[in-house]
């Protein structure tokens, strides 16, 4: 678990920097199941091997010929845009993503998640904060949905704003697949800490 770790945080710094040579980036091996689209528009099932911020090794039914670009959804990562680089065996095939320093680093930031479940995020993380600029849906305790503008996000928490009731401090909530605690008030909304909900 401590050297998954220690791999994991190598790569986010790697991620900060623009790097020419992507392959510079350790993969790690972790599977992830998405699909992928052919310049043709034809889709397919796909999953990676192993993967770092700026490449990945895929398996994939589809048709795969070097220096071809395609389109890659990945489960908690999104949509990546990537050359394939190398054919390597039947059904397998390696690619570099094509993507800017903010995504990588994004994608650095939810491969350390994927690969260290439940291991807190350090101190240096957790003031890494994002605009918001988009919607989210809320699961409250009662199983009702609010709809939400997010105003800002980070791997360990997110604030929101609304116009509707706010739930009470200390309340769990769903964000996505993510369960959160409300943890204080804010100027027309309220923000919550990301946390591993207790059983029973």
């Amino acid at each position: 678990m401590a050297a998954n770790l220690a791999r994991a945080h190598a790569m986010m710094h790697l991620a900060r920097r623009e790097a020419p040579d992507r392959r510079r980036f350790r993969r790690l091996e972790l599977v992830i199941g998405g699909r992928l689209m052919e310049p043709s528009g034809i889709e397919h099932d796909c999953r990676t091997l192993d993967i770092s911020p700026g490449d990945a090794r895929i398996a994939s039914p589809a048709p795969a010929y070097a220096g071809e670009e395609i389109i890659i959804y990945l489960k908690d990562i999104g949509r990546v845009k990537s050359q394939v680089v190398r054919v390597l065996e039947t059904n397998t095939f390696a690619v570099k993503f094509d993507a800017s320093s903010h995504k990588r680093e994004r994608i650095a930031e939810q491969l350390t998640v994927l690969a260290n479940p439940g291991v807190a995020v350090s101190e240096e993380r957790r003031n890494i904060r994002h605009d918001g600029a988009g919607m989210t849906e809320i699961e409250l305790e009662d199983g009702s949905k609010l709809l939400c503008e997010i105003i800002d996000f980070s791997l360990v928490g997110i604030a929101i704003r609304t116009t509707k009731p706010r739930p009470l401090i200390g309340a769990w909530v769903k964000v996505g697949a993510q369960y959160a605690r409300v943890s204080r008030y804010i100027d027309g909304g309220f923000a919550m800490d990301f946390a591993m909900k207790p059983r029973g």
